[in-house]
């Protein structure tokens, strides 16, 4: 008779227990991967969405450059069509005008009404030019034309020229004639620039006619000096009633204006001009007098 020995049964509750805990793991594991999943596919179907949304949108945004391209091209034919019309008609008037001056006339009234028709020509003429610069600024087509000249022999031209012209202003209504001295501070070397002739004269015209405009008597200096840094700085300071509080934070805007004449372009074209050539440009109020000083610099051509 064989002696049967009873093994003791063990209790191992962990063994028993940790495949159904596994099995939860897993399926939580499992619920959790398929979310993930869920949120992929939806996160993917929104790209798409997006990305259909996008290239629709580059279609519209090339249509629209097309047409911006094409308004622009057509607006540079219309300002070379408008500069042919408008300025021909005012230039002639300008000459015939000068012309009828040059015979005698006894007629005094004959004479005042010519000279008003070619103040207001040449007004009109400005006017038109200012016009088409402020729009080729805006779309970026002033084109310069630069080469190398004294820049004081310029600026003595166009001071010689201004100053033997009669001005007048208003005064109850009537027109009353300004007594106006215009003086040039020039040093005796010249100076010389790389720039474009033309666009430099017309920032001198338009800062003398500025200060002449809001100087009924006194004088005007125009001032041409080396600074710093081999530039060349020109200032043309009025005895006049200086820059309105108002408008000197937009003073070379456009449209900027508290004159009774112009539509306040001049100091905005000024601006560009002078930037176009690696200047700047600045308006104050004189501080110990009356008016104001406009002054720009720029570049010097180093002399090697």
């Amino acid at each position: 008779m064989k002696n049967t020995v009873n093994a003791p049964k063990l209790n191992h509750p962990a063994r028993y227990k940790e495949p159904s805990n596994l099995a939860e793991v897993i399926k939580k594991q499992n619920l959790e991967l398929k979310r993930k999943n869920s949120e992929l596919a939806q996160l993917n179907s929104d790209l798409r969405e997006s990305f259909e949304a996008l290239s629709e949108l580059n279609i519209k945004l090339r249509a629209i450059n097309d047409e911006l391209r094409m308004r622009t091209k057509k607006q540079a034919e219309f300002m070379n069509a408008a500069a042919h019309e408008l300025r021909t008609p005012t230039q002639s008037i300008i000459g015939y005008c000068q012309m009828l001056t040059m015979f005698p006339n006894d007629s005094k009234d004959s004479k005042d009404y010519l000279g008003r028709l070619e103040r207001n020509a040449d007004r009109l003429n400005t006017l038109i030019s200012d016009l088409l610069d402020a729009t080729r600024l805006d779309i970026g087509m002033l084109k310069l034309s630069k080469s190398e000249w004294n820049i004081t022999d310029i600026i003595l031209e166009v001071v010689n020229e201004m100053k033997d012209r009669v001005y007048f202003s208003t005064k109850d209504n009537k027109k009353v004639r300004k007594y106006l001295k215009i003086e040039p501070i020039y040093p005796s070397d010249p100076i010389i620039i790389h720039a474009d002739k033309q666009r430099i004269t017309q920032v001198m015209i338009n800062l003398l006619n500025n200060a002449i405009n809001f100087t009924d008597y006194g004088s005007i200096s125009v001032s041409i000096n080396l600074s710093r840094g081999n530039l060349v700085k020109v200032s043309v300071k009025d005895s006049g009633r200086g820059i309105d509080p108002e408008i000197q934070h937009t003073l070379f805007e456009k449209f900027t204006s508290k004159s009774h004449q112009g539509i306040g372009l001049g100091l905005f074209i000024s601006k560009s001009i002078i930037e176009a050539h690696y200047g700047s440009i600045t308006g104050k109020n004189n501080k110990h007098d009356h008016g104001a000083t406009f002054t720009f610099t720029l570049p010097t051509v180093t002399k090697k």
